[in-house]
């Protein structure tokens, strides 16, 4: 069973990921490139930490893909990046997830990354609510069904 949540993670999470493709290439949706950037940081450390510890990478590893991705798409469309206070709150989030990593184990490394992959969609969530035409609901809907999956 634990397979087919997996699976169905990995499929829940494709998609919305592509939506955003599309939304950026027509330039219909509004991203942070930080929070993908961020978000590619932090599957890369749960990806290593799953692989080390010969977890199921498998829906890390899409993420990660997909995250850069996204991100690069975002740097393309944008021509500019902005990391904010909160932003370099998180990459410092990240790095004590790396820390934590070296210090204990991947198990640890792996839940304080997933804790600061919530804190580091915040402003994605910003930018979704202050441009809420410029966004889909249906993407973050799926995205949040796929993560519960994946649990």
């Amino acid at each position: 069973m634990k397979g087919v949540y997996l699976t169905l993670s990995i499929i829940l999470g494709i998609i919305p990921q592509f939506m955003v493709m599309w939304g950026i290439y027509k330039k219909t949706m509004k991203l942070s490139f930080s929070t993908y950037f961020i978000w590619f940081v932090l599957n890369l450390i749960i990806f290593s930490a799953l692989v080390i510890e010969k977890g199921n990478y498998l829906l890390s590893l899409t993420y990660m893909v997909l995250n850069l991705t996204i991100a690069l798409m975002i740097l393309n469309v944008e021509r500019k990046v902005n990391f904010l206070a909160w932003e370099k709150f998180i990459i410092v989030l990240s790095l004590v997830c790396m820390f934590i990593w070296y210090m204990t184990n991947g198990a640890y490394a792996v839940v304080a990354a997933s804790v600061s992959f919530v804190v580091a969609g915040i402003p994605q969530l910003i930018v979704v609510y202050k441009n809420p035409d410029l966004t889909s609901s249906l993407v973050w809907l799926l995205a949040t069904v796929a993560a519960l999956f994946s649990v």
